[in-house]
């Protein structure tokens, strides 16, 4: 394993922890780690993109569609496109509704 250095040649830390892993070193065990529940990080990544997609924070009333996001996603190998809200017709959000928020956001008058 290659040592990780700063521009000072301090040894830089690359341990860490996962709550249902325990320790782990470096990118391989991050990745391992990772891996390892694929349906949390999925769960985490759908939420962050919903709160992206809403212009709001994920509420205990988002929670369904949340797990249904991630449940599909997990019956397609928790690929990355089946994360994405509103790509199919079955999710709470749909793609005009994402536009308008974006098209909002960057708009002088946008209040987000």
């Amino acid at each position: 394993m290659a040592r990780i250095t700063r521009a000072d040649d301090v040894p830089i830390d690359v341990s860490g922890a996962l709550p249902w892993v325990g320790e782990l070193r470096g990118v391989a065990g991050l990745e391992d780690g990772l891996l390892g529940r694929p349906e949390l990080f999925a769960g985490t990544l759908t939420e962050k993109l919903l709160t992206f997609a809403l212009g709001r924070g994920i509420e205990y009333y988002d929670a369904p569609a949340v797990r249904r996001i991630v449940g599909d996603a997990g019956k397609d190998g928790y690929r990355f496109s089946s994360l994405i809200p509103g790509h199919r017709d079955e999710h709470a959000v749909s793609n005009e509704e994402v536009i308008m928020i974006i098209t909002k956001r960057r708009s002088p008058g946008g209040h987000f």
